[in-house]
């Protein structure tokens, strides 16, 4: 199952999350912020892999949540950096 990164701009946070479906979950984070765009997909991830990205992120956590974090220039880096590797 797909993992998957979205960019929600106008607040400034990123959200790492899990899903067989990603057109449908972004499709019902829509619902709730129109303005959400997918960054990535990770067609080939599992959960042990979305558990590593939010290790890997864990300092830049928005407060009060698991999956969203500040996004940020080192964010970004360090998701272009996993990214590019698991090619």
């Amino acid at each position: 199952m797909p993992v998957y990164i979205l960019s929600d701009r106008p607040n400034n946070r990123i959200k790492i999350g899990y899903t067989a479906n990603v057109a449908k979950r972004l499709q019902t984070h829509r619902t709730s912020n129109p303005g959400l765009e997918l960054i990535a997909v990770i067609e080939e991830g599992d959960r042990n892999a979305e558990k590593a990205l939010h290790r890997l992120m864990g300092g830049h956590r928005c407060s009060g949540t698991t999956e969203w974090y500040r996004d940020s220039a080192i964010v970004r880096q360090v998701l272009g950096r996993v990214l590019s590797f698991r090619h």
